[in-house]
């Protein structure tokens, strides 16, 4: 966490929308879709998770690294997902 300057002093919070949509979208991607359409699904996604990533940017509701902070987050629990996922097909 770290302190932010604003009207008052709060710590910044990571954004749960990319959290949300970063595992959401990810996960669909991969797992709903042919594998021949894996990479075009993949991209939809990463064009979604960046357009709601901006979209709270230019709000102003989130700071930017709160933002970069929450898809990185969405993005290693979709990789933990995704390794355990392979894991159970063993």
């Amino acid at each position: 966490m770290v302190a932010r300057a604003r009207s008052r002093v709060c710590l910044s919070q990571r954004a749960r929308n990319g959290v949300g949509g970063g595992i959401l979208y990810l996960v669909a991607a991969v797992q709903a879709v042919a594998p021949a359409r894996a990479t075009l699904a993949i991209v939809v996604a990463l064009v979604l998770v960046s357009a709601i990533g901006l979209s709270r940017i230019v709000l102003g509701v989130h700071w930017p690294s709160d933002v970069l902070g929450g898809i990185a987050i969405g993005y290693l629990l979709q990789r933990l997902c995704a390794l355990w996922a392979a894991w159970k097909e063993k």
